[in-house]
C-alpha cells in the first residue's frame, strides 16, 4: 500500500469476516507514513454532507 502510493484502500466481504479488525491493524500500522490518516465505518454512516463537513474542518484545522 505504501510502496504503491495507494491513497485509498476499500475492504468489502460477508459480514463477520474480520474487515474492521484488519482495517483497525493496518491503520495502526501505517499511520506515521501519513499526515492524516482517516477510518470511517459505514455502520451507521453520517450523511455524506456531515462528512464531508468534518473532513474540511480536520484539514482546514477548525479555520473558517
Amino acid at each position: 500500500m505504501i510502496e504503491a502510493h495507494c491513497p485509498l484502500v476499500v475492504l468489502l466481504g460477508m459480514g463477520v469476516v474480520g474487515k474492521k479488525t484488519l482495517s483497525i491493524k493496518l491503520a495502526q500500522q501505517v499511520k506515521t507514513e501519513f499526515d492524516y490518516l482517516i477510518w470511517c465505518s459505514l455502520d451507521n454512516a453520517p450523511l455524506l454532507e456531515d462528512l464531508l463537513q468534518n473532513m474540511i474542518k480536520i484539514f482546514s484545522n477548525n479555520q473558517q
